[in-house]
């Protein structure tokens, strides 16, 4: 089946028990839930009622990715889910969600290893990364290997870019630091997440490389910058991809956004469709 409609590249577990697992058992997303105004979204949904979101508001298919978020200042795993947590709702439902495995640059070759039987044994296709909590910039040699096996695997990696939420140092996540990876790896595609406050800076990457984009996940529309706007609108158009971050961002409401933008019909299925597309190369 070739599931057509939107592609939203960034969807965290939204499952009842995956939602309190990552954003209300934690301490340090208390804050950040409560500042992003997340409380009425963090009960969850089961698989069977967000697929019928899904199909409710035209999005074809979603990421979830198994993400690995460090705490900077106690040294220990925030958010750690596995593989195998992931890989029986991916893998269940093919068509409609798929993997991002979620890169710790201190596990190494064994995270290597991990991401690759990821990708050829489960449905993960891309991998993401959260570099602040780590205290390591993306241009640092600690992720370089993980860069190596997805250009192998010719998978995307997905980087969060822009200011940490969480107290966490936001200068690992300057757009900038992507540079030195699309120039050592430009068969590579590289998406950088969110950019604020550093939204130029990230345009400017993904208009400098053929191999970057800008990925808008947790960042809503309505927030968007004056340059972001533009640039989704016209010169951009291809290399800007729609994520939510659910819970951060509703589905429906995101939607109700971007028609709010008034982009052309070719920009806004640029942004939620085509150029997902491209990035995965499939579909």
């Amino acid at each position: 089946m070739n599931q057509s409609g939107a592609i939203d590249y960034w969807c965290n577990l939204f499952t009842p028990e995956g939602l309190k697992r990552l954003y209300i058992d934690p301490p340090e997303f208390a804050w950040p839930a409560q500042q992003w105004g997340m409380s009425n979204r963090l009960a969850g949904r089961s698989v069977e009622d967000f697929i019928a979101m899904m199909d409710a508001t035209g999005f074809g298919r979603v990421g979830i990715p198994a993400a690995k978020v460090y705490n900077w200042r106690h040294r220990h795993l925030i958010w750690n889910l596995s593989v195998d947590e992931i890989s029986p709702l991916v893998d269940r439902y093919p068509d409609r969600f798929f993997g991002l495995y979620g890169i710790n640059p201190l596990q190494r070759m064994e995270g290597v290893r991990e991401l690759e039987r990821a990708v050829r044994e489960h449905n993960f296709i891309g991998a993401v990364m959260h570099p602040h909590g780590f205290g390591i910039a993306p241009n640092v040699a600690d992720w370089f290997p993980y860069y190596a096996k997805c250009a192998e695997l010719n998978i995307p990696v997905f980087s969060l870019v822009g200011h940490a939420a969480e107290e966490m140092p936001s200068e690992p996540g300057r757009p900038l630091h992507l540079e030195q990876v699309a120039l050592y790896f430009p068969e590579l595609r590289i998406v950088g997440v969110s950019g604020w406050p550093w939204v130029e800076e990230m345009i400017s990457m993904a208009w400098k490389f053929p191999n970057v984009f800008y990925g808008t996940s947790q960042y809503a529309p309505r927030h968007w910058t004056s340059e972001l706007k533009s640039f989704v609108r016209g010169r951009g158009r291809g290399k800007v991809l729609f994520g939510s971050g659910f819970p951060v961002l509703d589905h429906a409401e995101a939607l109700a956004q971007i028609d709010e933008l008034g982009m052309s019909a070719e920009a806004r299925y640029a942004l939620l469709e085509g150029t997902a597309k491209k990035v995965f190369g499939r579909w």
